[in-house]
């Protein structure tokens, strides 16, 4: 079984975590602050002594950039990214404030077709984001809409809802990361 190390208060382990919850993987979490002197056994998985570490079969893999791409190409079957190169290369998110959601859905603004097609969702983030807002904007844009919480001095996500299909509760910044 994979094996998450590091602490679900840093942002990147919290990335690599929700990576593993959308993909459906199962995982087990070693709670480990890199802080003092660190282990040599610590420093063989990570040499920059950075977390998280993704413990597999075929050896660590450290950096959540690294271990989000293993995971994507690893586990395909819930893709998360696109395959075409180029589309990859294009924005498939966006990370928004509900004032601007808001300034979108009553604007002119109609995204092209292509651009609709690469957009995997947006994040609201910063405020509460109205529930009739929320639902009105999914509906025009055909966009999905994660409202999440955190903190401002660290832009780190500590609460968010899943995307479609999962369970969402529009209103609610969703379920804890990190607060279990």
């Amino acid at each position: 079984m994979l094996r998450v190390v590091g602490s679900m208060l840093s942002p990147w382990v919290r990335r690599v975590a929700v990576v593993l919850d959308e993909k459906g993987i199962e995982y087990e979490h070693e709670n480990f602050f890199p802080f003092g002197e660190l282990s040599e056994e610590f420093k063989k998985k990570s040499p920059l002594g950075l977390i998280p570490v993704l413990d597999t079969d075929e050896g660590p893999i450290a950096d959540s950039t690294a271990i989000c791409l293993y995971l994507e190409a690893r586990f395909p079957e819930v893709p998360l990214l696109p395959k075409e190169p180029f589309t990859l290369s294009r924005a498939t998110w966006f990370s928004v404030v509900p004032t601007i959601i808001s300034h979108l859905l009553h604007s002119d603004i109609t995204p092209g077709e292509a651009t609709r097609a690469r957009l995997r969702l947006g994040r609201s983030a910063s405020s509460a984001l109205s529930p009739d807002v929320q639902t009105a904007f999914e509906t025009r844009f055909d966009v999905p809409i994660i409202e999440t919480m955190g903190l401002t001095e660290t832009a780190a996500q500590i609460l968010s809802n899943p995307l479609p299909p999962g369970v969402r509760k529009i209103g609610s910044p969703g379920r804890a990361y990190g607060n279990e």
